[in-house]
């Protein structure tokens, strides 16, 4: 083989490796959307189903994105006292309903008559714990 064909070989193999390789970890975050702004108005908390943290590495400002039970993402300032208070309030709310899940209480919900009860929490902590993990 001459240089040329070692050479041109050699780019192909290079190029090849480089199509099949893994992609960096972080090229999957940048699928997710940026928040560019804050949301100007305060949602009520009761449209709030979950939330993640946007930080500055990936975006061009910190924010925390709730997710509304209506599928919308809203963009909050993490500074802003009301998005610290429903946090703190999304925080208790999970480990209630990990309480709930996980007591001497699940073997009492595990009753014919509260068997309904059972399956929702067991949707609803499932859905909240999906919803609010940390991207």
């Amino acid at each position: 083989m001459t240089l040329r064909g070692v050479t041109a070989a050699s780019l192909l193999l290079c190029f090849l490796l480089g199509m099949l390789s893994p992609a960096p970890a972080d090229s999957a975050r940048s699928n997710l959307a940026c928040c560019t702004s804050y949301n100007k108005m305060q949602l009520p908390f009761q449209r709030i189903r979950g939330y993640r943290e946007q930080n500055s590495n990936y975006c061009r400002i910190e924010a925390i994105i709730f997710y509304t039970i209506y599928n919308r993402q809203v963009c909050g300032n993490p500074k802003e006292k009301w998005v610290k208070h429903y946090l703190d309030l999304l925080s208790i709310k999970l480990k209630n309903m990990s309480k709930v899940n996980s007591g001497p209480e699940k073997a009492a919900m595990e009753s014919p008559k509260n068997l309904q009860v059972s399956k929702t929490v067991e949707t609803v902590t499932k859905t909240f714990h999906n919803s609010t993990e940390i991207v």
